[in-house]
């Protein structure tokens, strides 16, 4: 039960790092802007932005996850001595 309640409360907005997926639209934005007008400019943007995105959001999963697992294991422990 406490380590339902701890993970409830404490990370619920532990999921935010899922928002550097939203980079991948800037090729898109930067179409419609007429920024970009060449396919290649366009794909090579696309190339970059797919791979700064899934940079950050693994770097931000590896961050949960780090944060996450002394509490799990606290909790797992606290419950072994009841």
């Amino acid at each position: 039960m406490r380590f339902k309640r701890s993970i409830t409360y404490a990370h619920v907005s532990g999921l935010r790092f899922t928002r550097a997926l939203r980079l991948m639209t800037i090729p898109d934005v930067l179409q419609y802007l007429n920024i970009l007008k060449t396919s290649n400019s366009i794909r090579l943007c696309q190339l970059v932005s797919t791979l700064i995105s899934v940079w950050f959001t693994g770097a931000g999963f590896v961050h949960l996850v780090i944060c996450l697992f002394p509490m799990i294991i606290s909790s797992q422990q606290a419950s072994s001595y009841v």
